[in-house]
């Protein structure tokens, strides 16, 4: 299986530290990609990445709405689509192609663009009430 995260950012944080441990793990048994949208990265955790894992760092500066994502997308070609910041689907006309997941990492994010996605998962019972009673939606509940 085919496994693309996006994230804006990669610098020191609770849901950076989850992509990496999630993607090494994935990569054991699936290929496995990692997509940094904006030019906000740290060396340090990106060599903690298994040296199997794709990444592409787009480098958009932060809140510029030049973005090629798509051309990565399509290049890497994902089975499943793993977005960690929500409103970061509003930029792929082409996820139809793909399943999509986006994760919530925290209480009271915004979450632009969530009824996009072909499934939601958050990471604590605490975040998926939260989600649900903000009248959005119920999120699967997997602990990071």
């Amino acid at each position: 299986m085919r496994i693309l995260h996006l994230i804006y950012s990669l610098n020191v944080g609770g849901a950076e530290r989850m992509v990496i441990t999630l993607a090494n793990y994935q990569v054991q048994s699936n290929q496995v990609g990692l997509c940094i949208i904006n030019n906000l990265y740290s060396q340090k955790l990106l060599n903690e990445l298994d040296s199997r894992i794709q990444v592409f760092r787009i480098n958009r500066k932060k809140a510029s709405r030049n973005i090629q994502l798509n051309r990565y997308v399509f290049k890497f070609h994902p089975d499943i689509l793993h977005i960690h910041d929500s409103d970061a689907i509003l930029y792929i006309p082409i996820r139809s192609f793909y399943h999509t997941i986006l994760t919530i990492h925290a209480m009271n994010l915004p979450l632009k663009g969530y009824k996009l996605y072909n499934q939601t998962v958050a990471i604590s019972k605490a975040v998926a009430d939260n989600t649900e009673n903000r009248g959005l939606c119920r999120p699967e509940v997997i602990y990071n």
